[in-house]
């Protein structure tokens, strides 16, 4: 049974021309000539008169594409390209959820008919022109913003810290009334923001500042934790600063196109996340609120950030000799366990600590987990580990490498598309070519290319869907090699001994283990294996 939709539509109710049943008699005709005669044929009728092509809103056209995701459509015919749709990127949508759930789709009067080479030839040539004008909307819309962030308006996101958002009503020069958002002064956080600074310029440290903050019970937007990340955004932002001559070099210095005259109002940015090669669209611009951190104070505040950054090892970069790092959390808190410095021994190596950042990181009950020297737990834990039955970790890296396979499926899904993409694209550029030729021989050529191309990505689609039909891509495991490993393992320290570099010893216990949890308490630990 071949179930075909007939899909017709009329802007106004009329008998005229082109009408409902006219456009469903010769879809009929079409199918009894051309399509195969061996099928028996199930006409689905979908009927919208009075609805434009417009978009897409239009209650059989709704009905129609429910079908179609419920898989009770093989063919849809209708009697010219517009009763889909008028929009090109409507159209091209309607198209690719087609391909997607595998419905072939004829349009008589243009002779359209996607079970053909040439059929499908279309569709990406109406992708290609669908696509130029979802770009050159994006762009229109990008240009706009820019326009709009050089004026120094803002232009939405979560609302800084020492501000509301306000919304305005406006006329525009053509007596329309539009609204926008302002950014209006909150006092009572704007008091806070001048004590970071004031606060990080006597200490020096966003850790120092974070923790007078809490522990004078200062708190953030709708009552939560003003955290280091909070601290350094405020503290960056050029929204603070009182614009001048001093502030506008240093932003221009840093890659920002800088727009307005300085006033002694703040900056608002646009584009600040931005590659280091395209700061092109990156502004600062004078806004209409007031700045309140002088630019001299900015500018300190800035300077000593950068030394910080600079001199500041990040957690977990393998410059500590924890082997848990990552994977060790806190029994009462859930938190995770970071690695701490207190000074060096007479052989110049530090003293670390793991301790559960619960302490620093939670506004309200502060963890009461205690410190303990990173050496000693992780002693503690690998004698657990070592305890640990052959079966067990057999177990455990048998699951690894079901993960491991299962990830490689994965790649090779994402090669496959790629590949399908890569085809795709010189198909686009093929039908280009093709719609400038003038020369017969010139444009059976490219066609030929075309009817190739095509097979190739048809192909590729093929094993695509096969591949994701099947749960994996392998499932037998060599359990030889999985029992010789697990075999380092029942004398994990002497194994850990023979590695000589930190990062490939945490690596190691990494692949094992999944976390670890510290009970300072009881001082145990529970090890969760993978």
């Amino acid at each position: 049974m071949l179930n075909i939709a007939i899909y017709s539509r009329k802007s106004i109710f009329t008998e005229k021309g082109n009408s409902i049943e006219n456009q469903i008699n010769l879809c009929k005709t079409y199918c009894s000539t051309y399509l195969d005669k061996k099928s028996e044929i199930n006409y689905l009728i979908y009927e919208d008169e009075g609805f434009s092509g417009k978009n897409t809103n239009r209650p059989e056209f709704k009905h129609l594409i429910n079908d179609i995701k419920h898989n009770k459509i093989h063919i849809l015919i209708c009697y010219r390209l517009d009763r889909i749709s008028r929009n090109v990127a409507d159209f091209s949508s309607t198209l690719e959820l087609l391909q997607k759930y595998g419905v072939d789709f004829i349009s008589i009067k243009e002779r359209f008919d996607t079970s053909t080479p040439l059929g499908r030839a279309m569709i990406y040539m109406a992708s290609v022109f669908a696509q130029l004008e979802r770009e050159t909307i994006a762009e229109r819309v990008r240009d706009n913003m820019i326009k709009l962030a050089e004026s120094g308006r803002w232009l939405g996101g979560n609302t800084p810290y020492g501000f509301n958002i306000k919304r305005q009503s406006y006329i525009t020069s053509d007596f329309k009334e539009k609204t926008l958002s302002i950014l209006t002064p909150n006092d009572s956080e704007l008091k806070v923001v001048k004590l970071i600074y004031s606060y990080y310029i006597k200490k020096r440290s966003i850790r120092a500042v974070e923790k007078y903050l809490n522990s004078n019970s200062i708190i953030g937007k709708k009552g939560g934790h003003i955290d280091i990340t909070i601290i350094r955004r405020i503290l960056r932002n050029p929204l603070y600063v009182i614009s001048d001559s001093t502030s506008h070099k240093y932003l221009e210095s840093i890659g920002f196109n800088v727009f307005g005259i300085p006033n002694g109002n703040g900056y608002i940015t646009y584009n600040k996340i931005t590659s280091i090669s395209n700061t092109t669209n990156c502004i600062a611009a004078v806004s209409n609120h007031t700045g309140i951190i002088p630019s001299y104070e900015w500018l300190n505040v800035q300077s000593q950030l950068d030394i910080n950054k600079s001199k500041t090892p990040r957690t977990g970069t393998g410059k500590n000799h924890s082997l848990f790092s990552g994977i060790l959390k806190c029994k009462k808190c859930g938190s995770n366990m970071v690695i701490k410095f207190s000074g060096y021994n007479n052989n110049n190596i530090p003293y670390e600590y793991y301790v559960c950042s619960g302490k620093q990181n939670k506004f309200k009950a502060k963890c009461t987990t205690r410190n303990i020297r990173v050496a000693k737990l992780d002693s503690i834990i690998l004698e657990k580990l070592n305890l640990y039955n052959k079966a067990i970790i057999l177990n455990a890296l048998k699951t690894s490498l079901d993960n491991f396979n299962t990830n490689f499926e994965n790649q090779h899904i994402i090669n496959i598309k790629s590949k399908i993409k890569e085809n795709e694209s010189l198909m686009s550029n093929l039908i280009k070519q093709l719609s400038k030729s003038t020369s017969e021989f010139v444009s059976n050529k490219i066609m030929k290319e075309i009817n190739s191309i095509d097979n190739i990505i048809q192909n590729l689609n093929n094993e695509l869907s096969s591949l994701k039909s099947s749960k994996s891509l392998s499932n037998t495991i060599d359990h030889a090699t999985i029992k010789q490993i697990s075999n380092s393992f029942s004398n994990l320290n002497a194994t850990l001994n023979y590695i000589e570099d930190i990062s490939q010893k945490r690596l190691l216990i990494h692949t094992l283990i999944k976390c670890v949890i510290w009970d300072s308490d009881n001082n145990t630990v529970e090890i969760i294996l993978h």
